[in-house]
């Protein structure tokens, strides 16, 4: 929707006006909450709340793109290292209760 991108920039200056007028205005009440409430019901009002996926290809810039590539492949290389490791570690082991079993 055309208005996804536009609330925080609009929100967030509103709770601060709020906030700062309560305080001039009526400092005893609870700005803060107030605030809080108050740009809440209004984010829920315009439905500024998205729960939607995407892919990262649709968000993200070519860099951060690549850099999550990136990592993702060196995750999946670091679990073969760690497979291969346990693999070795268990024919040690199995080397290792052979030899004490025969000496």
């Amino acid at each position: 929707p055309p208005c996804s991108v536009v609330p925080f920039p609009v929100l967030a200056p509103a709770a601060l006006a709020i906030m700062c007028g309560l305080e001039k205005l009526a400092p005893r009440l609870p700005g803060v909450l107030i605030a809080v409430v108050l740009t809440t019901l209004v984010s829920w009002l315009i439905g500024f709340e998205h729960k939607g996926t995407a892919p990262i290809g649709q968000k993200a810039d070519p860099q951060i793109r690549a850099l999550a590539e990136e990592t993702r492949a060196r995750q999946n290389w670091l679990r073969e290292l760690e497979d291969n490791i346990a693999e070795l570690r268990a024919e040690l082991d199995a080397q290792d209760d052979s030899a004490a079993g025969s000496g």
